[in-house]
């Protein structure tokens, strides 16, 4: 069996199989090439000071897979076409719950002005504040588009944090 690979050396573009739980086939693609400008952005991203307290779990960008990769495909792909993250959702039985209820676990997605899912996350951990439901802090575990993975505070990200949605699988 041979490989075929790009002049860069790595396999080009491909998708994987991708189903959620209720079968439906979910497009994908990975890219296994970071651009020139796609590393750049990465390494101006981890100098940038406004990210000093984000913690990165990677040394470097990868275009194999995105935020909703990670989130929702386990690191295995890119989610590009965010219609799909609707029905992820649905058949993934997931279910939207209030902000004063999260644990670490559950998912957080970023809304655009527009209502675009633009960014989504894994919640890390929980810090309690006052006790009548709003918390000290909150930590999110995602991947900052092709660049590294982070663990950022909920608002401490280059993604509009104004609108936020939380999920939980319940089943």
């Amino acid at each position: 069996m041979s490989i075929i690979l790009n002049q860069f050396g790595n396999p080009p573009p491909s998708s994987i199989t991708l189903h959620t739980r209720k079968g439906t086939d979910i497009p994908n693609v990975q890219d296994w090439h970071l651009s020139v400008s796609s590393a750049s952005n990465n390494a101006r991203l981890v100098a940038d000071k406004r990210w000093s307290k984000v913690r990165w779990r990677t040394t470097g960008g990868s275009g194999v897979y995105n935020c909703h990769g990670l989130t929702f495909a386990a690191r295995r792909t890119n989610l590009i076409d965010l219609r799909w993250i609707e029905r992820i959702l649905h058949d993934d039985s997931f279910e939207e719950i209030h902000r004063k209820d999260i644990l670490s676990g559950d998912v957080v997605l970023y809304f655009s002005p527009e209502g675009e899912p633009e960014h989504s996350g894994i919640i890390s951990s929980v810090r309690e504040g006052d006790g009548q439901g709003m918390f000290q802090e909150v930590w999110v575990f995602s991947k900052w588009g092709s660049a590294s993975e982070a663990v950022h505070l909920i608002h401490d990200c280059p993604y509009n944090a104004s609108n936020l949605k939380f999920f939980r699988v319940m089943k």
